[in-house]
C-alpha cells in the first residue's frame, strides 16, 4: 500500500462530497486502527464484528483485524438485533465496529472513531499459522441458527493467487463497489484484489441503480463487480431514461463482473451489444469467493467460466458441481453437524448446484437444494419459510418456491382463513432478505407428493403456471393511480397494495427499494432520500412523500459563475473588491495562528454586520485559504422594487467576483448542498452568515440550522469568525457606498468538528456561542 503513494486506493461518495483516500494514507490508517484495536486490549484470536455500510473506514478495519490476527466477523448492514446477538453470542465477539448506533452488543466502537484514531507506531505485523481464523462469514442459513463460514489465511491467499494470474488488467483503473463488504465476492474482488493490482474503488452512497450510473459517468468508473438482480434493475433504469447508454455511463466504463447468482443470457448480450464486457464466475463463500472465471481474453456467453488454476471439479452421478483446493473452507464455526453434509467421503465440497461441462467451460443447470437464489444473490432456504408459514394462523401446510424470480408461497389454508393474514404473520418472523413476496392457495386438499411424504415442486409449479393463467392466484387488478402502479410493477403484484400496508409485507426487499427510488426518479421525476422509504413505510407514506417532493419540484442553481470558467473574470473582480473593502475598514486580523494546521476546505462561519463583511474576512484570510465560496440569501438574485430591479445583476457580479451563489429558503437547500459539495471538492472552503441576513441592532442573531447542515454534511471543521466595526462603517441597508471610513476587526476562532449524527440546530447553537466568545 505505502509503495503506491498519491494514487487513489478508496473513495467514499457521500450525498454531497466526494472523500478520497490514497494508498499511503489507507496504509496510515490501518496502522492507526490497529495500535486503536490493540488499545482496547484485543489479541489475536479474538473476534470483532463488522456491522455497517461499505466505507472506507471499514475497508480499512478488515485490513486492520486480518494484519493484527483478529477474527473478523462481517455482518450485512441491514442485520436486526436478534441476529447480532445470536452471532455475537456464538462467536464470543469482544468488539462490534459500526455505524448503527441503535444496536447493542459487545462494546461498540463506530467506525467513524476508529477511522480517526490517533496516529502513532502500529504493532509489528502478526506472524499467523496459515490455518488460523481470518473471518467467520454468516451465510443465508437456517433462521434458528445462521451458519458461519469458516475461512483462513490460507483460504484467502489461496483464493488471490489465482485471481493475479488470470487477471491482467494496468494499475489505476477505478471500480463502483455495488455489493455489501460483508459478502466474501465483495471482499476478495471488489477490495483485496484491486488494492493488489493498484485500482482504485469507490463506495456508494446508494446503490439506487439511477445513482449508480450517475456515479459511474460522474466519476469515470471503468467497471463494477454485482449480482444479476441491480444489473437488470440498471438495464431498466437506463431504457426508461431514453438516453443513450454512452451517454449516461461515458466512454470509460467497459467492464462487469457478475455473479452470487445465476445471470439470464438475454442481460448478458443486452450489455455486450452496448459495448460492456460481462465477466461471469461461479463460486460460494465456501470457496472464499471463486472457482471458475471467464477473463477479458476468452469468454463463453452464459458459461460461469473456466477452472482457476489450482482447484480441481467434477460432476457427481446427479449433475451436481464438487469441488477441491486450497481455498475451501475448514467448516462451520460450532456446527459440526452442517460439515458432515458439507464434503463427500473422499473431501470433495458439495456445493449443490448442477452444472456441465462443455470444452473446460462450466455452464450451470439449477439447483441440487431446496434453496432460492434470489436476483440480489441472497440464498434463501425453502424449509425456513415454510417453517415460519407453518406457525400462521389458518395454515394447514405450506410450499415455498421461487416464481418469477421471488420467494412465493403455496398454502394449504383452512376454510375462510385470510392468505394476506398468513403471510402477513410469516414475514413477522423471517430476515428481510427472506420475506415471502406473494402466495397462492392450493386448490385441492394435499400438495402432489413422493412415496416418503414430501412435496413434488416441480409439479406444484406446473399447476402454478395454469392457476396464474385462470387467474385463480387472487391477483388484485392493476392499480391506475400512477404510483400504486409503478409500485406493483417493481413488486411483480397488486394484491394487498392497500394505503396502510407496509410495502415490506408485500415483497419490499433492499434491491427492489433501490428499484422503487430509482423508477419514481426516472419516471415521476422526482428523488426521494433512501432513508424516507424504510422497511415500515406504506403505500399511504410513500404517496405523501411523493407528494411533497413534487411541491418542492426538482431544484436547478446556475453552477457555471463559481465554476472553473469564471475564473478569468473572478481574477479581475475580487482583487477590485478586496481593495475597496481595505481601503474603506482597514481590517485587523486577530487568531491567525489558530489556522496554521488547516491544511484543506473549511467552513467559516461569521456575524454579519455589514454587505461588505464577506470581502472583509477574505480580505484578513492568508492567500492559501482565499480559495472560497459564499452561500448568500436569494434575495441578491431576486429583483424588487425600484433601484432594486436590478438586483439579479447584483448577484451575477457578487457571483463572479465571490464565488457566491443563492442558498436558503426559496434557493433550493438540496441543490445548494449539491454545488456545496461540488465546491468543496475542488478544493474550496465555504464563508456563511448563519443569521440570514445583517444585524439590524448591532447584536448577534439566532444561528440558523442551515450551518449544522453544511457542517454535518459536508463533514468540515467549523472556524468562527468575529466581525467587529462594520456596522458603523456601511449600515444596513446600504450596499455600496460606506456612510464613514473607519477600522473593522476580523477574529478567527478554534475549529470545531461537527459528527455524522449531530443535530443541525444544536450545531448551529455550538457555533454562535463559540462566534460570541471571541
Amino acid at each position: 500500500l505505502a509503495a503506491r503513494g498519491g494514487r487513489l486506493a478508496l473513495a467514499d461518495r457521500t450525498r454531497y462530497r466526494l472523500l478520497p483516500t490514497s494508498y499511503a494514507s489507507l496504509r496510515e490508517r490501518v496502522g492507526r486502527c490497529r495500535l486503536l484495536l490493540e488499545g482496547r486490549g484485543l489479541r489475536p484470536g479474538d473476534a470483532v464484528i463488522l456491522l455497517g455500510r461499505n466505507s472506507s473506514a471499514w475497508a480499512a478495519s478488515l485490513l486492520a483485524c486480518l494484519e493484527s490476527g483478529l477474527v473478523a466477523v462481517p455482518l450485512d448492514q441491514a442485520s436486526d438485533q436478534r441476529l447480532l446477538s445470536r452471532v455475537a453470542a456464538e462467536t464470543r465477539a469482544r468488539l462490534l465496529l459500526t455505524d448503527r448506533p441503535d444496536l447493542r452488543g459487545p462494546p461498540a466502537l463506530s467506525l467513524a472513531e476508529l477511522a480517526a484514531a490517533p496516529a502513532g507506531a502500529a504493532p509489528p505485523l502478526w506472524q499467523s499459522p496459515p490455518n488460523a481464523p481470518a473471518e467467520i462469514l454468516y451465510t443465508s442459513g437456517s433462521t434458528g441458527s445462521p451458519k458461519g463460514v469458516i475461512l483462513t489465511r490460507a483460504n484467502l491467499l489461496a483464493a488471490m493467487g489465482p485471481l493475479l494470474r488470470v487477471v491482467r488488467a494496468p494499475p489505476g483503473l477505478r471500480l463502483l463497489s455495488t455489493l455489501p463488504l460483508s459478502h466474501v465476492l465483495e471482499q476478495v474482488v471488489g477490495l483485496l484484489l484491486p488494492l493488489a493490482l493498484g485500482w482504485g474503488v469507490l463506495y456508494p452512497d446508494s446503490v439506487r441503480p439511477a445513482r449508480l450510473l450517475r456515479l459511474i459517468g460522474e466519476h469515470g468508473v471503468h467497471g463494477l463487480v454485482t449480482v444479476p438482480g441491480l444489473l437488470a434493475a440498471m438495464r431498466q433504469t437506463l431504457e426508461a431514461s431514453g438516453r443513450r447508454p454512452r451517454s449516461v455511463l461515458g466512454w470509460r466504463f467497459f467492464l462487469i463482473g457478475a455473479g452470487g447468482a445465476p445471470l439470464p443470457v438475454e442481460l448478458e448480450r443486452w450489455w455486450r451489444r452496448r459495448g460492456v464486457r460481462v465477466v461471469q464466475g461461479y463460486g460460494m463463500t465456501e470457496t472464499a469467493a471463486l472457482v471458475s472465471l471467464n477473463s477479458l481474453a476468452r469468454t463463453r456467453v452464459g458459461s460461469v467460466g473456466r477452472l482457476l488454476p489450482g482447484m480441481s471439479l467434477r460432476l457427481a452421478p446427479d449433475g451436481e458441481v464438487q469441488v477441491r483446493g486450497p481455498n475451501l473452507t475448514p467448516g462451520y464455526h460450532r456446527l459440526p453437524e452442517r460439515d458432515a453434509g458439507l464434503y463427500t467421503l473422499d473431501g470433495w465440497l458439495r456445493t449443490g448446484d448442477l452444472g456441465e461441462l462443455r470444452r473446460g467451460w462450466l455452464y450451470l443447470r439449477g439447483r441440487s437444494k431446496d434453496v432460492i437464489v434470489t436476483t440480489g444473490g441472497a440464498n434463501v432456504h425453502a424449509a425456513d419459510v415454510e417453517e415460519a408459514l407453518r406457525g400462521a394462523p389458518g395454515v394447514r401446510d405450506a410450499c415455498v418456491v421461487e416464481w418469477r424470480d421471488r420467494v412465493w408461497a403455496v398454502l394449504l389454508l383452512d376454510p375462510e382463513a385470510p392468505l394476506g393474514a398468513a403471510v402477513e404473520t410469516a414475514n413477522a418472523r423471517l430476515l428481510p432478505y427472506q420475506r415471502i413476496a406473494g402466495a397462492t392457495p392450493w386448490p385441492d386438499p394435499d400438495f402432489p407428493r413422493t412415496p416418503t411424504r414430501k412435496v413434488r415442486k416441480p409439479l406444484v409449479l406446473e399447476r402454478l403456471g395454469r392457476l396464474e393463467r385462470r387467474g385463480a392466484s387472487r391477483a388484485a387488478p392493476a392499480p391506475t393511480e400512477p404510483l400504486a402502479a409503478l409500485v406493483a410493477r417493481v413488486l411483480g403484484r397488486a394484491e394487498g397494495l392497500e394505503p396502510q400496508a407496509r410495502l415490506s409485507d408485500a415483497g419490499l426487499d433492499s434491491l427492489r427499494r433501490m428499484e422503487l427510488l430509482s423508477a419514481i426518479e426516472e419516471e415521476l421525476g422526482l428523488e426521494l432520500p433512501e432513508s424516507s422509504v424504510g422497511e415500515t413505510v406504506t403505500l399511504g407514506e410513500l404517496r405523501s412523500l411523493v407528494e411533497l417532493q413534487a411541491r418542492r419540484g426538482r431544484e436547478r442553481l446556475p453552477a457555471w459563475p463559481v465554476g472553473p470558467l469564471a475564473a478569468p473574470l473572478r481574477g479581475v473582480l475580487r482583487p477590485l473588491g478586496l481593495a475597496a473593502a481595505r481601503a474603506a475598514a482597514r481590517p485587523r486580523a486577530r487568531g491567525l495562528e489558530r489556522l496554521g494546521r488547516l491544511a484543506g476546505p473549511v467552513l467559516f462561519a461569521a456575524n454579519h454586520e455589514s454587505a461588505w463583511d464577506a470581502a472583509v474576512v477574505l480580505a484578513c484570510l492568508p492567500p492559501r485559504l482565499r480559495r472560497v465560496a459564499i452561500p448568500a440569501l436569494p434575495d441578491f438574485w431576486t429583483p424588487g422594487p425600484g433601484w432594486r430591479r436590478l438586483r439579479p445583476l447584483l448577484g451575477w457580479a457578487i457571483g463572479l467576483a465571490f464565488r457566491s451563489y443563492p442558498f436558503g429558503p426559496g434557493a433550493g437547500t438540496e441543490a445548494g448542498l449539491a454545488l456545496a459539495g461540488r465546491l468543496v471538492d475542488r478544493g474550496a472552503s465555504i464563508l456563511i452568515f448563519p443569521e440570514g441576513g445583517r444585524t439590524p441592532d448591532g447584536r448577534i442573531h439566532v444561528f440558523q440550522g442551515g450551518v449544522g447542515v453544511l457542517a454535518r454534511e459536508l463533514g468540515l471543521p467549523v472556524v468562527p469568525v468575529r466581525i467587529r466595526g462594520m456596522r458603523g462603517i456601511l449600515p444596513p441597508p446600504r450596499y455600496f457606498v460606506p456612510r464613514r471610513l473607519g477600522r473593522a476587526s476580523v477574529a478567527f476562532g478554534e475549529p470545531i468538528h461537527v459528527g455524522r449524527e449531530a443535530d443541525p440546530r444544536a450545531a448551529a447553537a455550538e457555533i454562535q456561542r463559540a462566534v460570541e466568545a471571541l
